[in-house]
């Protein structure tokens, strides 16, 4: 792995402290109608790799307190300049205001994502992680 992505994936890193149900909110364009919360601040993690605003835009005034936007902007900036652009978002496991995703990207790589969101509406990010991107082996998907 580069150093600039290991670099950047690790400043990502914040603390996710939400653990109890919340209910469904409005859908966002293209999540199914039961789509948790986390399910979808994480669509939006992977559609923020070519727009950073929507990530940003949805940052919890926890997170930004640790974590200022304009670092979280230039870190998917530098991931999305090198892995492409995310194309999709995989549920390996959580709950409505927490889960563990796998991202794919366009250059051939997946990355873990935790997410963690406040349990009130808009459902802002709490927690935010990327992990270290591993090559896709030829037979994967």
């Amino acid at each position: 792995m580069h150093k600039p992505i290991a670099a950047a994936l690790l400043a990502l890193s914040t603390i996710a402290c939400a653990s109890t149900p919340a209910p469904v909110p409005e859908t966002a364009a293209g999540q199914p109608q039961d789509a948790s919360p986390a399910d979808v601040q994480a669509a939006r993690v992977c559609q923020g790799f070519d727009d950073p605003s929507l990530v940003t835009e949805q940052l919890a005034p926890s997170f930004l307190a640790q974590i200022p936007a304009e670092q979280v902007t230039t870190l998917l900036g530098q991931v999305q300049s090198q892995l492409g652009s995310c194309t999709g978002v995989d549920r390996v496991a959580g709950d409505p205001l927490q889960g563990e995703y796998q991202l794919s990207f366009a250059r051939g790589f997946t990355a873990p994502l935790r997410i963690a969101v406040e349990p009130e509406p808009a459902h802002r990010m709490t927690g935010l992680w990327i992990g270290p991107p591993v090559a896709r082996s030829a037979g994967a998907n």
